[in-house]
C-alpha cells in the first residue's frame, strides 16, 4: 500500500512525483550537504525528521510530496505545513509583473481546474487524513503573500531543532538516487529556534487552507460511513477517495472557500491596496502572456485561471465590499468553465454540427461572447453592421414576406408574424440560457423554451424556411439535418436518435439545432419526444452551462405531446400551402430571396443583444400584455432590438410584425377537437345542464393500439387527453 502510494503521489505547483527508490542497497554519493551544530554530517530522513525524540513539526516549503509526508510525518502528534506558491514571474518573464494577491488567486484556480487540492487529500494516508479533518495537520497556502522560504521547526517539551536550506518536503530533494544537490542547516536548541517560530507566525498570516472547509466536511462524512462499514478484524483502513461526482462538486465548493477568503483579503486591505488589485484582476486577460513552448495542457490551464479569476470581480459594484462576486454567484460563473462538452456522433455517418462556443464574462462593449471554430481555431463571433446593411438585410426580409403574401393560399398578417417570430427565436437561440439565469424560479425558467416547433404540412415550405434560416446563422455545417439521417441505419435507429439529440443538447455548443421533418413516432411515442423535451428543460433550469436549442419542423397533424413536453416547448404553426398554380414564380422569387439573404443582420444582433445582457438595468420578466399565455415573453428584448432596425432602415413597423408570444399549441389543440367533432358529432353528448360535452376517449383506442407490446406508444384517446385545456 506504502509503495502504491509513493507512485501515485501529486506534488504541489512542480513535477518531482516521480517513485524514487527508498532503500538503497548501492553506495552512492551524498547529494544531501548537510550541516548539524556547526559539523558536516550523513544523516538518514528518519533522523533528520527524528518523530521519537520531536513530536511537533512546522514547516515552510515550496513544494510537498503527499507519499514523503505519509512516511516522515505521520508520527508527530502536530503538524502544520505551509506550501509556498512559485512567481509567476519566475516562470513568464514576458508578463508584467502582478501583485501577490493576484498570481496567487490564479494560481489557486489553476489548483481547482487540476483538483489538485482534492487529489493530495486522496493520496495521504487514511491516518493523516483524519489528521487533517480532526485539525490536528494544517496545510496552508499563501493568498496575499510570494513565500520562497523554505526550513522546518521540530520541539517536544525540552528541545528544539531548527532546519532551513534549500530542500523541499520531497523525495526528489532527500533521495541519494537523484542528481539533484540540497544543503541543509540543522541546530539542536539555538536561540534562533524563536525567531524563525515568530517568522514562522507572520507567514501564517498571510495565508489561507489548502485542504479547506468544504473538502474536511466531505472527507469526514465518508470517514464515518467507512467507519461504520469497516469489519472489526480488518486491520488495514483505506485512505478517502472521492467519486467523480463528489469531486466536480467539491471543484465548486472549493472555488467558493477560495472567493470568500479572498473576498475577506480585500475588504481589510487599506483602498490604496486593494483597488489596484481589483482594478488589475479586471484586465490581466489582456497582460496574459505565456511562454510558447508550454505544453498545450498547460496553455489551456493557464486560460482558465485568468478566466476564472475574472469572474471574481463585479464590473457593475461600486463599493469595495461587493466588488468580489458572492461565492454563490462565482460558482455559477465558474461551473461551465470546468469543462466543455462536446457531443459524440453514435454513428460515423451522423451530421457535423458547426461549433459555436458562449463566454458570458466576454459579453459587451462590442463583443457578443460568442465564438465560432474555424479550422481547428476559435475566433469572436459578431460584428456591428452599418446603416446600408442593416437597411438592406430588413428588406430583403420585407421581401421574404411579401413572397409569402403572394404565393400563400389565404395569407394574413398574423401568418406573417409567425414567420418573423421564427425568426426572432432563431436570432436569440444562442442566449436563451443566459436569459434564463436573469429569472429566479424554475417556473420563470420553463418559460424560456428549449425546443421550437414548426408545424407546417405539405407544400407550405417549412423546409425552406429552415434552409433560410441557416443561412441568416452564418452557420455554414449546421445545415437542417433530415430527422431520418440523424442516425441513418442501425437495429436501434429509433432510440439511437433520440439519445444523439440529448447528447447534442447538452453539449457546450450554442449553435442551434436544425432538424427538418421530424416524424410521427417522435410524438407519439412518450420514451421519444416527451422524455427528452421534459428532461432537456428540467435540467437547464439547474444547469449553469451554455447549451444548444432545438428547431425542427414537422407535420401539423402529427404534433401531439402530453402536457409537461407542450409547457416546456414552443409551437409554431406554418401550415398554409403555397398556391400550386404559381408554383413556378414562388420558386424563382424564393430563390431571389435564397440568394440576397445574408448573416449580416444576425452578426449585428448577437452584439446588440449581449449589450443588453450586460445592462442590469433591464427587465428580463416582461408578459406579452396581449397573449392568453401568461408566460413570459422571452423574445421581449429581441423584438426590440427588430424595432430599432426598422428605425435605422427608415421602414414602417410592418402590421405582420409580432408583438408577442404565440400559443399554438392552444389553437392545434383545438383544431384537432373541432375535427373528431366534425366527423364524429354522433359520439358527443350533451350536458345541457353543465354546458358540456362527454365523449369516450377508449372508444378511439384500437385493439392493435392497445395490444403494443413495448407499451410506449401514445394511444388516440391519450393523444386527445392531451389536447384538453388544463383549466
Amino acid at each position: 500500500m506504502e509503495k502504491e502510494l509513493e507512485s501515485e503521489s501529486l506534488t504541489l505547483f512542480e513535477k518531482e512525483n516521480e517513485n524514487i527508490e527508498k532503500t538503497e542497497t548501492i553506495k552512492v554519493k551524498n547529494t544531501l550537504f548537510t550541516i548539524l551544530n556547526g559539523e558536516r554530517v550523513d544523516l538518514e530522513i528518519e533522523e533528520i525528521f527524528d518523530s521519537n525524540r520531536f513530536y511537533e513539526i512546522k514547516a515552510v516549503t515550496f513544494s510537498a510530496d503527499e507519499s514523503f509526508l505519509n512516511k516522515y510525518l505521520t508520527p508527530f502528534k502536530s503538524v502544520d505545513l505551509v506550501i509556498g506558491i512559485q512567481d509567476v514571474d519566475v516562470q513568464v518573464r514576458g508578463l508584467k509583473a502582478l501583485e501577490n494577491e493576484t498570481k496567487n488567486l490564479i494560481e489557486s484556480q489553476k489548483a481547482i481546474i487540476k483538483k489538485k487540492q482534492i487529489r493530495f487529500f486522496e493520496n495521504l494516508s487514511r491516518e493523516n487524513q483524519e489528521s487533517i479533518v480532526e485539525e490536528k495537520w494544517k496545510l496552508r497556502v499563501p493568498i496575499s503573500s510570494t513565500i520562497h522560504s523554505k526550513f522546518y521547526l521540530l520541539k517536544n517539551d525540552s528541545e528544539t531543532r531548527l532546519i532551513f536550506g534549500s530542500a523541499n518536503l520531497s523525495f526528489q530533494a532527500f533521495s541519494n538516487k537523484r542528481n539533484q544537490f540540497e544543503n541543509i542547516v540543522i541546530f539542536d536548541n539555538s536561540p534562533l529556534f524563536n525567531q524563525f517560530e515568530e517568522y514562522f507566525n507572520e507567514i501564517t498570516l498571510t495565508c489561507t487552507d489548502f485542504i479547506t472547509k468544504a473538502i474536511r466536511k466531505k472527507a469526514k462524512s465518508k470517514i464515518k460511513v467507512l467507519d461504520e462499514n469497516n469489519d472489526e478484524k480488518q486491520e488495514e483502513t483505506f485512505s478517502v477517495r472521492f467519486t467523480q461526482d463528489e469531486s466536480a462538486k467539491l471543484q465548486i465548493d472549493v472555488s467558493k472557500d477560495v472567493v470568500k477568503e479572498f473576498n475577506d483579503v480585500i475588504v481589510k486591505e487599506e483602498d490604496s491596496v486593494a483597488l489596484p488589485i481589483i482594478e488589475e484582476i479586471k484586465t490581466i486577460d489582456e497582460k496574459q502572456k505565456i511562454i510558447e513552448n508550454e505544453k498545450k495542457e498547460e496553455l489551456e490551464v493557464e486560460k482558465f485561471a485568468y478566466e476564472l479569476s475574472i469572474n471574481t470581480i463585479s464590473r457593475q459594484a461600486k463599493k469595495k465590499e461587493s466588488m468580489v462576486v458572492t461565492p454563490e454567484t462565482f460558482a455559477k460563473k465558474i461551473k461551465p468553465k470546468l469543462e466543455v462538452k462536446i457531443a459524440i456522433k453514435l454513428n460515423q455517418s451522423t451530421p457535423e454540427r458547426e461549433l459555436l462556443f458562449s463566454k458570458d464574462t466576454d459579453r459587451g462593449f462590442g463583443c457578443s461572447g460568442l465564438y465560432i471554430e474555424e479550422n481547428g481555431n476559435t475566433k469572436p463571433f459578431g460584428q456591428k453592421a452599418g446603416k446600408e446593411e442593416i437597411k438592406n438585410s430588413i428588406e430583403s426580409i420585407v421581401k421574404l414576406i411579401e413572397n409569402y403574401r403572394k404565393y400563400v393560399i389565404d395569407y394574413n398578417d398574423n401568418y406573417g408574424s409567425r414567420i418573423i417570430e421564427i425568426i426572432l427565436y432563431a436570432f436569440t437561440s444562442p442566449f436563451l440560457q443566459d436569459i434564463r439565469f436573469k429569472l429566479e424560479s424554475d417556473s420563470e425558467k420553463l418559460d424560456v423554451p428549449q425546443f421550437l416547433f414548426i408545424g407546417g404540412t405539405a407544400g407550405s415550405g417549412k423546409s425552406n424556411l429552415l434552409q433560410i434560416l441557416q443561412k441568416m446563422l452564418g452557420l455554414s455545417k449546421s445545415k437542417p439535418i433530415l430527422y431520418n439521417n440523424i442516425i441513418p441505419t442501425g437495429r436501434t435507429k429509433k432510440a439511437d436518435t433520440i439519445t444523439q439529440i440529448q447528447l447534442w443538447m447538452n453539449e457546450n455548443n450554442v449553435a442551434p439545432i436544425l432538424i427538418d421533418e421530424i416524424d410521427e413516432e417522435f410524438f407519439s411515442n412518450k420514451d421519444r419526444g416527451n422524455n427528452l423535451i421534459v428532461n432537456v428543460s428540467n435540467l437547464s433550469t439547474s444547469n449553469f452551462d451554455f447549451t444548444p436549442c432545438f428547431i425542427g419542423t414537422t407535420n401539423a397533424l402529427e404534433y401531439s405531446l402530453p402536457q409537461r413536453a407542450q409547457r416546456r416547448s414552443y409551437y409554431v404553426k406554418n401550415d398554409k400551402v403555397f398556391d400550386t398554380e404559381l408554383k413556378k414564380k414562388s420558386v424563382k422569387a424564393y430563390t431571389e430571396v435564397f440568394e440576397i439573404i445574408n448573416d449580416t443582420l444576425f452578426q449585428d444582433f448577437v452584439i446588440r443583444f449581449a449589450e443588453k445582457l450586460t445592462d442590469d438595468n433591464l427587465s428580463w420578466k416582461n408578459y406579452s400584455l396581449h397573449s392568453s399565455t401568461g408566460l413570459i415573453d422571452f423574445l421581449y428584448w429581441s423584438r426590440e432590438i427588430f424595432k430599432e432596425y426598422f428605425e435605422i432602415a427608415q421602414i414602417e413597423m410592418p402590421a405582420w410584425f409580432p408583438e408577442t408570444r404565440y400559443d399554438d399549441t392552444v389553437e392545434n389543440n383545438q383544431s384537432l377537437w373541432r375535427k373528431l367533432y366534425e366527423y364524429n358529432h354522433q359520439d358527443f353528448k350533451i350536458q345541457k345542464e353543465k354546458g358540456v360535452y362527454l365523449f369516450k376517449l377508449k372508444s378511439l383506442d384500437s385493439e392493435e393500439g392497445q395490444s403494443n407490446r413495448f407499451g410506449t406508444k401514445i394511444l388516440p384517446s391519450t393523444k386527445y387527453l392531451n389536447a384538453l385545456s388544463q383549466k
